[in-house]
C-alpha cells in the first residue's frame, strides 16, 4: 500500500513527522493506519519484535555516526545546542533503559497537527487532469 513510510522528530521543534508515500486510491486506507498505529502505540500494544526491532535500528544508526566525519559533526553539534554532550555510544545505553511504558507515556503527549497531502496537478499527453 505504501511505496515507503518513516517518522523523524525534530527535538528542537518538538514535532514528530510522519511521511508515506502512496497511490492516491490508498490515501484514506493508509492514513487509518497510520492513525490507528499511533492509537496502538498510546495504548501500549508493543510486542517484542517491534520494541527490539526499533532498538536495533537507532543502534546501528547510532553505531553509524562514527562513520560519517558530517554525522559526526552534526551529532555534536546538535548536542551543543542542547547544552548536553554525550557519545552515542552513550546515547545507545540510553535508549536500552526505554521500557514499553516509557513510550506510552510519551506516546499519549501526542497531538495531531497537520495532515497533508501532495498530488500531482499536473496535465497528461492526452490533456486529461493527472
Amino acid at each position: 500500500m505504501c511505496y515507503y513510510v518513516f517518522s523523524r522528530i525534530d527535538r528542537f521543534k518538538s514535532v514528530m513527522i510522519i511521511s508515506s508515500g502512496i497511490e492516491i486510491k490508498n490515501y484514506e486506507k493508509a492514513l487509518n493506519l497510520i492513525l490507528q498505529q499511533i492509537e496502538d502505540i498510546k495504548n501500549g500494544k508493543i510486542d517484542d519484535i517491534e520494541y527490539e526491532s526499533a532498538i536495533n535500528y537507532y543502534k546501528t544508526a547510532l553505531m553509524a555516526i562514527y562513520d560519517s566525519p558530517r554525522d559526526l559533526l552534526s551529532f555534536y553539534l546538535n548536542q551543543a545546542l542542547v547544552g548536553q554532550i554525550i557519545e552515542p555510544k552513550e546515547v545507545f545505553e540510553n535508549l536500552k533503559n526505554v521500557n514499553i511504558e516509557d513510550i506510552k507515556r510519551i506516546a499519549n503527549r501526542f497531538e495531531l497537527d497537520t495532515v497533508y497531502f501532495l498530488k500531482n496537478r499536473g496535465v497528461a499527453k492526452d490533456g486529461k487532469d493527472l
